[in-house]
């Protein structure tokens, strides 16, 4: 983005220090220890004068100690030097370096200096970093030269935390290179470059970022309750234009909000080179951030076109796991927002846990654990509050991200001496082992939980909860995903179940859901909801299409074009006209396509419409229609009913019903033709009709007179046998339709107990898909356990090897364990050895007392050394050492045998020397 310069090209700013557009000119704090005079020196050599920035400067040095760094600066640099006073209002371009022994902090661009507190250990550089977070947000750097120790690594992720910039010196440059590798190892540096290069680009990044800072300072007032509208105004109206992308030919919009509403198509370029390079779509996330932390990948490789930004991430593969990781920040501490820890464990965890069962499970989920911190911390109070009760309660936390390197991270339970800032005394000694410059976690907090890389919008989650912390992810997500994750959330917990969200974040509209546990730390417990009421779940299932519609209206395409088609008209009119009414049925009766008029066969009932053909058939056809359709079903055959008398209007009609199974063409396989056949009716008539009387009739033949009234007789006993035998089949038919309905009723009951079958069926598939995943969660961890015993047994081996010296390792008994190859050559091992007692073995030493020595050690733990000789007259030193474990358990003895023949030839020459003389 274009800034706000001046004709020489620098950063425009007012006599007040203000840069234009009311924004605060940025700070850029450096962190420096032993070696770090002569990089700081590099770094400001190639400051421009006029950068329109300020410099904090803290090197480690004791207090009382002389300090000359303040005139050496000057003479290397234009910018004015001075030494950091109490209460001084920051000015930019100016440097402040902090006074010996002190410890100095930001507040609302002030200075602010504090006694180095001796009862705690000195990280000022992490103190610093951390204020200077805190105070100018995004408008910061930390720079982090050279020193030893870890000092800065955690402060430096408050910075990033921010959307600050990091900036670290390249390890092969340093004089000393342990603050600046503690430092890169935690993955979330911007720049690793050598001190003279460092300036160029910070002072181009905070260029580009003048604007954008502009418009989050505006968007700050525009959601602070605090500022009335003409405040806001006041404000918004100060903000400049954010860019004029040149190749995008078209300026982005003058207003915040409506810049981040614009549809970018670019946007959902990177979208897709990310989800190929990295397997994750990063869709769902709030666009603003998306865009923010875009345009700050463009700066840092000092881009300005999305286009070319989008070519460099396809050329090189390492800007698109960078932003990846821009897009993550997974930055986070222990104990982070340390009252909400005590609100859990006085206020949540004790009553959860009394009542709770012996030996029962107390089940966690920490979704985007990062590097494992959070899930740590959580296990140490749960911890805490178990060892409290006298049940036996057993932890189980999943930890899960998707940043394989954080999980690789939290795997290891190492982290560097910093965290004694953030973790008590007493949990230190109680939880960790210390190791040099770290803290490894203790194996009774490691084995109770499980890391494991998974998408929280794609991959099934774990359930059963007894509490899901997930704080700080959901403000990264748009609505819609979080819609869709609290209903997951809600299923996932058990009758009682915790959730804990970020300060920040919210429950939204499934407040109904949850019920408050403290509004403040947005802690919540799951309300248990009848089932018609639950929130909907969506969990990752595949769906099977399916030919859809009803009646008249669109299911299965009819042949159409453009110009006109005689023919296809033609067999429009003919279906339409002539042909019976035909409809298109699947095997459960739904209608799929209606050709024809249905209103003498259907008839559409009061309430809801049906698509059924068995639902609303007209009265006599019931039945037989549905008696046709089984039989068609299960034949698989054509079907004919004739003669059927459907009740239409008062009258009745008289049909041919014929079903017919389709088979061709493959599409329609499977599905029923239903046609409806009229059959016209034929008149009776009424015979010869009454003879008149009249004096002719004697001419008539009175025989055929007798006949002709038998048959008028006849006819009228046939027609009332007819009427008769309708009636009664009238009557049976109510009968059944009766009994019809009555077991419809029933079938209807049992589908609803189906369907609540189905419903917890459903529910346990679900609940076995989240085992699955959990088994495939402990699956991963084991194996990457494996590899790392398999690593650390070859690294092991091999050392052992190098040395050169014969080691044996026995266990308490006295049983070999392992040996190195340079021991056979004292004791005659071979590998079916190993679990067979040591004194069972044949040895090369004229020394008898080598079992005993061993028993010794082991009874009293102290070491011992004797002078052994072999049966070659070699000498060697054994030496015999207690085994112990990382938990100080002994378990079994080391015996090294050190090769002493030279020494005890040269002794022997001096003795004889001496013995001349």
């Amino acid at each position: 983005m274009e800034p706000n310069t001046t004709s020489s090209g620098k950063m425009n700013t007012n006599s007040s220090g203000k840069q234009n557009g009311n924004l605060t000119f940025p700070v850029i704090g450096i962190g420096a220890s032993a070696g770090g005079l002569e990089a700081i020196t590099e770094f400001f050599s190639s400051v421009p004068e006029k950068s329109g920035l300020s410099f904090i400067v803290h090197i480690h040095m004791a207090a009382g100690q002389p300090s000359i760094v303040d005139e050496l600066l000057q003479r290397k640099t234009q910018i004015p030097v001075t030494i950091a006073k109490d209460g001084e209002t920051l000015r930019h371009d100016h440097i402040y370096i902090t006074p010996p022994g002190m410890e100095i902090s930001l507040f609302k661009d002030t200075i602010q200096l504090f006694d180095i507190n001796g009862g705690t250990p000195s990280l000022p550089i992490d103190f610093f970093f951390r204020s200077l977070a805190e105070d100018k947000k995004e408008c910061c750097a930390g720079v982090i030269l050279s020193g030893t120790g870890s000092d800065g690594t955690l402060g430096i992720k408050e910075i990033k935390l921010r959307e600050g910039l990091t900036v670290v010196q390249s390890e092969e440059t340093a004089k000393y290179n342990g603050m600046p590798g503690s430092a890169i190892k935690t993955g979330i540096i911007d720049l690793v470059l050598p001190p003279n290069e460092m300036p160029e680009k910070i002072v181009h990044y905070f260029r580009c970022r003048q604007d954008i800072c502009s418009d989050q300072d505006k968007d700050k007032a525009i959601s602070s309750p605090e500022h009335d509208s003409e405040t806001v105004l006041s404000r918004k109206n100060d903000c400049e234009t954010i860019q004029n992308h040149e190749n995008d030919k078209e300026p982005l919009a003058r207003d915040y909000e409506e810049y981040y509403k614009r549809d970018h198509h670019w946007l959902k370029k990177i979208y897709a080179l990310l989800r190929s390079n990295v397997g994750h779509d990063f869709s769902s996330y709030k666009k603003s951030t998306i865009l923010r932390r875009i345009n700050r990948r463009m700066h840092l490789n000092q881009i300005e076109s999305h286009d070319a930004y989008i070519q460099l991430m396809r050329e090189n593969p390492e800007e698109t796991d960078s932003l990846f990781r821009e897009l993550l920040i997974g930055v986070t501490s222990f104990f982070r927002d340390k009252e909400s820890f005590d609100i859990l464990k006085n206020s949540v965890f004790n009553s959860m846990l009394e009542g709770m069962e012996e030996d029962s499970v107390f089940r966690i989920w920490i979704p985007g654990c990062s590097t494992g911190e959070e899930a740590y911390s959580i296990a140490m109070v749960l911890r805490e509050c178990i060892d409290a009760i006298p049940k036996r309660i057993n932890l189980q936390l999943f930890g899960t991200d998707i940043d394989q390197y954080a999980i690789e991270k939290a795997r290891e339970g190492i982290y560097t001496v910093n965290i004694a800032a953030d973790v008590s005394k007493d949990r230190l000694k109680r939880f960790f082992i210390r190791e040099g410059e770290f803290f490894r976690i203790r194996k009774e907090i490691r084995d109770c939980v499980i890391f494991s890389i998974q998408d929280l919008l794609r991959d099934p989650p774990f359930s059963r909860l007894n509490l899901l912390c997930c704080r700080n992810l959901l403000i990264y997500l748009d609505g819609e995903a979080q819609k869709k994750l609290l209903p997951l959330f809600h299923y996932t917990l058990s009758p009682g179940g915790v959730l804990l969200l970020g300060s920040s974040e919210t429950i939204g509209q499934h407040a109904n859901f949850f019920e408050i546990v403290n509004p403040k730390w947005k802690i919540f417990r799951k309300k248990e909801l009848p089932r018609e009421i639950r929130p909907a779940v969506e969990f990752p299932t595949g769906n099977v299409g399916v030919l859809k519609g009803s009646g008249r209206e669109r299911v299965l395409p009819m042949p159409a074009g453009r110009n006109l088609d005689i023919a296809h008209l033609t067999r429009r009119i003919i279906l339409d006209e002539i042909a019976p009414t035909t409809i298109l049925i699947d095997r459960d009766g739904r209608m799929l396509h209606v050709q024809g008029r249905t209103g003498k066969f259907l008839e559409q009932v009061s309430g809801r419409p049906s698509t059924n053909i068995l639902e609303i058939p007209r009265e006599g056809l019931g039945i037989e229609l549905s008696s046709a359709i089984r039989q068609a079903v299960k034949s698989n055959q054509n079907i004919t009913r004739k003669g059927i008398q459907v009740k239409t209007n008062g009258e009745f009609q008289i049909i041919n019903l014929h079903v017919r199974p389709l088979s061709q063409p493959d599409e329609l396989s499977g599905y029923l033709l239903v046609i409806f056949e009229e059959v016209p009716l034929i008149p009776i008539e009424e015979g010869i009709g009454h003879q008149e009387e009249e004096e002719s009739s004697e001419k008539l033949d009175i025989k055929t007179e007798a006949n002709y009234k038998k048959r008028i007789l006849e006819l009228e006993r046939e027609i009332q046998r007819s009427r008769e035998g309708h009636q009664t089949t009238l009557e049976e038919l109510e009968s059944s339709n009766e009994e019809l309905k009555s077991i419809n009723e029933e079938m209807q009951s049992a589908n609803e107990e189906l369907q609540s079958t189905n419903e917890e069926l459903e529910s346990s598939k679900e609940e076995l898909q989240s085992l699955n995943e959990e088994l495939q969660t402990v699956n991963s961890e084991l194996q990457s356990k494996v590899d790392e015993l398999s690593s650390a047994q070859d690294d092991m081996r091999n050392l052992l090897n190098s040395t050169e010296i014969a080691t044996i390792f026995v266990d308490n008994g006295i049983r070999l364990k392992r040996y190195t190859q340079e021991a056979v050559k004292l004791v005659n091992f071979i590998p079916t050895d190993i679990g067979r007692p040591l004194k069972h073995v044949v040895n090369n030493l004229k020394y008898d007392r080598m079992i005993q020595d061993v028993k010794d050690v082991l009874d009293k733990l102290i070491p011992k050394e004797v002078e052994v000789k072999t049966i070659n007259d070699q000498w060697f030193k054994m030496r015999i050492m207690p085994y112990r474990t990382t938990d100080n358990r002994i378990e079994g003895a080391v015996l090294t045998f050190f090769d002493i023949n030279e020494q005890k030839r040269m002794l022997k020459e001096i003795q004889k020397k001496q013995h001349k003389q």
